[in-house]
């Protein structure tokens, strides 16, 4: 079965609907409300989860899972930051802004030169169980 995250504006918005357009039936069995706790949740059960590739890869370097292909192709989406107008003029929003635009640009720029441009996401799943050695 799977898990997915139900809050509005996350990139499951743009997975169900793939799915369902290519009749692949997942057995959703358990919802959350956001990505908090769900590498844990998968690494400590059978269930299934469709997540970005960076966050599967910060998940793997630290519970015991597998990262997969999705069994089609997912569409490109974009990460954006929004802010009420209040703070845009603050020195410390405008900072974090900053700082969470510098460390995203270069993360996707190094994932876009080791995946040279490949846009699939990824399943993570259970991999060994709760107490054995960690894998990759």
């Amino acid at each position: 079965g799977h898990v997915v995250v139900t809050s509005s504006g996350t990139g499951h918005v743009i997975v169900e609907p793939e799915y369902a357009r290519k009749k692949l039936n997942r057995n959703i069995l358990l919802r959350v409300p956001s990505f908090l706790g769900l590498g844990r949740i998968v690494a400590t059960t059978e269930l299934l989860t469709t997540v970005p590739d960076r966050l599967a890869d910060v998940v793997a370097s630290g519970e015991a899972v597998k990262i997969y292909p999705t069994p089609i192709a997912l569409p490109y989406y974009e990460v954006k930051l929004h802010w009420h107008s209040r703070y845009h003029a603050d020195p410390g929003n405008a900072w974090v802004r900053k700082l969470i635009a510098r460390l995203l640009s270069k993360r996707a720029a190094a994932t876009l030169a080791e995946r040279a441009g490949h846009r699939s996401r990824i399943r993570m799943e259970h991999d060994d169980p709760p107490g054995a050695p960690r894998s990759r």
